[in-house]
């Protein structure tokens, strides 16, 4: 029951911080990525195997970077309407893989992302599913920016989905959290979070 509190409590927690902040932005037209030409997508699960997503560090050394998106039930929205994205970050997990998919169900991010008409995007920590939270960490010196891997997943979608770049937001669980922190510091980009 105390889950079930918790996963209502966050998914009300999300739709209130995106509400305020696009109430913050004003009027102002939402930021049409480049996707917004495209056909809408459907709705369901996407993955490294329909966008891959390959990182190349120290050595030359490649890595294919995982990830999964959530787009959401389109029935309310136009065809062309930008939506929102929420970048899911999952906490340290012993497993091996889909953390970003445990996160996106532990939280029932995909039921509030159908409600409320945002894209969820959950990326997966490499090596050993931790986020590189200081640059010390073994990842950033492979060369394995988890910083940069987000940026161009965001890229991704840009040109691919019809996303609002004014309204990205990026919450995270645990390990998942100091990496939120730490995409807030890096604001390499424009409207980077909220």
């Amino acid at each position: 029951m105390v889950g079930i509190a918790r996963t209502f409590l966050f998914a009300s927690w999300l739709a209130g911080a995106m509400a305020s902040a696009s109430a913050a932005a004003g009027a102002s037209e939402p930021w049409r990525s480049d996707g917004c030409q495209n056909p809408r997508r459907q709705t369901g699960n996407y993955t490294e195997d329909n966008w891959p997503l390959p990182q190349t560090g120290e050595n030359r050394q490649t890595v294919g970077r995982t990830f999964i998106v959530y787009v959401p039930k389109h029935h309310e929205q136009p065809q062309g309407t930008p939506l929102p994205i929420v970048i899911a970050l999952h906490g340290t997990d012993t497993g091996a893989g889909g953390q970003g998919a445990g996160l996106i169900k532990g939280v029932r991010l995909q039921e509030a992302s159908d409600k409320y008409g945002f894209v969820v995007a959950a990326p997966n920590a490499w090596p050993w599913s931790t986020w590189t939270t200081v640059d010390s960490d073994v990842a950033d010196r492979r060369g394995f920016s988890d910083v940069e891997f987000v940026r161009r997943l965001l890229d991704i979608l840009d040109e691919k989905l019809c996303v609002d770049r004014n309204r990205i937001f990026v919450t995270g669980a645990s390990n998942g959290g100091f990496m939120a922190v730490r995409i807030a510091r890096a604001g390499a980009r424009e409207n980077w979070v909220s």
